[in-house]
């Protein structure tokens, strides 16, 4: 005798304060081949579908199976998504490489890369001979989860997108896995005083990476008085083939002049979408030093002393 699994899948509505409510249901019945169904779903509208259970138990082993093969996959993750430094200063890039010891990873490899204009992987490590080496492993021993690097002494030209990627044998196979990569952002000094031009003016100026995301905001007593975003030509951060950016100038510059208050104090700050990256403040009032106390009573005690050795003199004399 041949069994099958009916399944009605139908839906049933409820009244809950006055709105209505749906619920998915589903009525299941063991019944015999070619045996009518006395079980009816509550509603008209339903869709059934029916299961031989030999069929069932191989679905259930090849949704295991792919459920466990998923498991063993090896991850290569790249935190933050962008990095901002100052001008020569040294930055480190994160790479860590997720494994287990039961995927039998062996002989990893690092590479640091760029894709160029024409989406060529141009990588920074291991060293090329053609370039100088400023990149430092982070950790020297292979059997760390941590392969980050430090690029030293940025400079403009060194904003891009950089990727991670390990190559690797895992189970006598080679394998390669890559990062989602990591954009390299910088800026210089910030300057923010009074405008050469006019001692009633301030201005706020600072070069950065010809990013669009980069802010410049001069705030007086909290509250914005003006902004200015950066308008640089670059790739979108999704661009599928080059990392490089487009804009001919490694940098641009962001100034913002603004009327000088002294009853407030002013803040310039820069930001990358909404995140401040740099503050510089200015105080505008001006310092009242407390008043001359000791002077004003020398002043007033000189013709008091003189007319009394005046006095003296006058009476020593008429006597």
């Amino acid at each position: 005798m041949r069994i099958m699994l009916r399944c009605n899948c139908c839906m049933s509505y409820s009244l809950l304060s006055g709105n209505k409510k749906h619920k998915n249901q589903q009525v299941c019945s063991w019944v015999e081949e070619n045996q009518k169904i006395r079980e009816k779903p509550p509603s008209s509208r339903s869709s059934c579908c029916i299961f031989n259970p030999k069929m069932n138990v191989w679905l259930t082993v090849g949704l295991l199976c792919s459920l466990l093969c998923g498991s063993g996959s090896q991850l290569v993750t790249q935190t933050p998504s962008v990095v901002v430094t100052g001008l020569g200063h040294n930055v480190t890039l994160d790479c860590q490489f997720i494994h287990t010891a039961e995927q039998q990873v062996t002989e990893p490899i690092l590479y640091w890369y760029y894709r160029g204009q024409s989406g060529e992987d141009l990588y920074i490590y291991p060293p090329q001979k053609e370039q100088p080496n400023r990149v430092l492993l982070l950790h020297e021993e292979q059997s760390s989860a941590n392969w980050s690097i430090v690029l030293q002494e940025v400079r403009w030209e060194d904003w891009r997108k950089y990727h991670c990627m390990l190559s690797y044998d895992k189970a006598g196979r080679g394998k390669r896995t890559r990062g989602g990569g990591a954009w390299l952002l910088l800026h210089g000094p910030m300057s923010f005083d009074l405008a050469p031009w006019a001692s009633s003016s301030l201005a706020c100026s600072v070069e950065v990476s010809p990013h669009p995301d980069f802010s410049l905001t001069v705030l007086r007593g909290g509250v914005v008085v003006q902004s200015m975003q950066n308008r640089s030509d670059t790739p979108p951060s999704d661009a599928p083939r080059s990392d490089t950016p487009r804009s001919d100038a490694p940098h641009s510059m962001l100034s913002v002049i603004v009327p000088l208050d002294y009853s407030e104090d002013h803040e310039c700050r820069l930001s990358l979408n909404g995140s401040v990256i740099l503050s510089q403040t200015f105080s505008s009032r001006v310092e009242v030093l407390p008043e001359p106390v000791f002077l004003y009573a020398a002043i007033l005690l000189v013709p008091v002393i003189v007319l009394f050795i005046i006095l003296i003199v006058f009476l020593t004399r008429r006597r």
